[in-house]
């Protein structure tokens, strides 16, 4: 009798396996202007400080944080509400 415990009932299925979420994280990027998009990749994937990405695109750090809160609304607006927000 292998039987999983009632907690993990239903998880499985409401967790995204990997590939899918990184699909899904390709997709929505793509959806973003080209500038926003820049940002958060250097930010998020290539990790730099927003002083290195302004000298890096010759901009003021307050227009780079000002293309990222854009970009922090445009997800939020791609991606709806999260699947649980009950818990956040």
């Amino acid at each position: 009798m292998n039987r999983k415990p009632a907690l993990d009932s239903g998880l499985e299925e409401s967790r995204p396996d990997a590939t899918g979420l990184i699909r899904r994280a390709r997709t929505v990027l793509t959806r973003l202007p080209a500038d926003q998009r820049e940002i958060v990749i250097l930010l998020g994937y290539y990790r730099l400080s927003r002083d290195e990405i302004g000298a890096l695109l010759g901009q003021p750090v307050a227009h780079i944080d000002a293309v990222f809160r854009a970009a922090v609304r445009s997800l939020r607006n791609l991606l709806g509400p999260p699947r649980h927000a009950s818990l956040a």
